[in-house]
């Protein structure tokens, strides 16, 4: 809590990669959209530190207009982040981005839904209505539009279906209905309509939302639990967990639910063995699974991610 309070402030820029400790020479002198930036301000919502977390809404708030520049012209009122960005949100134009430089499929497309979740988060512990009304809810609208605009809605089975997509950095192939993206989107969704009925208002694109809603395309799941996508099994070594999103963060599928059980604990038990037999583990990696774990009611291998997290990567 020292360090981020040394990194950040309400009035302050974003707590990057970096923060104020500037490394000369460094091969990360950006904002990174894809875990970092996420990550890195969940302690400021549980450690009641809004002030300090008010920076991140802020950045995004100064910078609406890019935002928007960041997608392309067709996607109207549409808004996204790059995988990395300058301090005024602008893509770096070297991490997963179109020729373009736009954020459209097949690139890395739900880093600023995820953001929508981290801002979700501190509303919900401050309980400010006027900030939801403000800020949180027509940036999740322009959030959603951008999938509106990426939907398919002329599949065969009835379902509404997402093109193909990266989930983060997974060294694998991509495929349709990515699990990271369609997670995000029915979260986004299903967000969007409690924020209608807390703050009591309308919107002309409730039956969007609640259609998409019903219809989205189930998670993709085999024998590994949760896929990355459509088509590709997670098989490989990996440290995001972004295809466990419905669980882990969102609570969009919970431990609590009998029917969820099964494949939550294929998806994480597979996901876990392969991160550490295969190497591909860092620290946010055994955090994460610290708090799968105490999700899933196991105190001790929360405690020995913990420890293994204390010993190999703290120093």
């Amino acid at each position: 809590m020292y360090k981020i309070a040394s990194g950040t402030r309400q009035d302050r820029m974003v707590l990057d990669l970096m923060g104020p400790w500037f490394v000369p020479h460094t091969g990360w002198p950006d904002i990174h959209w894809d875990l970092n930036a996420q990550l890195t301000y969940w302690p400021m919502y549980t450690g009641n530190l809004l002030d300090f977390a008010s920076s991140l809404p802020s950045l995004l708030l100064q910078n609406i207009q890019q935002l928007l520049n960041n997608v392309p012209p067709s996607y109207t009122d549409s808004i996204a982040l790059p995988v990395a960005s300058g301090i005024d949100c602008s893509s770096t134009c070297y991490w997963v981005v179109t020729d373009s430089c736009k954020i459209a499929p097949p690139v890395i497309t739900g880093d600023m839904m995820w953001v929508m979740h981290n801002l979700w988060l501190h509303v919900r512990r401050s309980m400010n209505d006027t900030d939801l009304k403000v800020h949180v809810y027509p940036l999740l609208r322009q959030s959603l539009n951008f999938y509106l605009h990426i939907i398919e809605r002329n599949g065969t089975d009835g379902f509404y279906h997402l093109p193909t997509t990266w989930s983060p950095e997974y060294p694998g192939n991509k495929g349709p209905d990515t699990n990271y993206d369609l997670m995000l989107f029915k979260w986004g969704l299903s967000t969007m309509l409690q924020i209608l009925q807390r703050l009591q208002i309308s919107d002309p694109l409730q039956s969007t939302w609640e259609d998409a809603l019903k219809k989205l395309a189930p998670y993709p799941t085999d024998i590994n639990g949760y896929m990355v996508a459509q088509g590709v099994s997670f098989n490989i070594s990996h440290r995001h967990y972004s295809h466990l999103f419905a669980f882990f963060p969102l609570n969009v599928q919970t431990w609590d639910d009998q029917q969820n059980r099964a494949v939550i604990e294929k998806s994480v038990d597979t996901w876990v063995q392969l991160g550490y037999n295969g190497g591909g583990f860092t620290g946010f990696s055994v955090a994460g699974a610290a708090a799968m774990s105490a999700r899933m009611d196991r105190p001790e291998a929360a405690l020995s991610n913990i420890t293994y997290l204390l010993t190999k990567f703290v120093q």
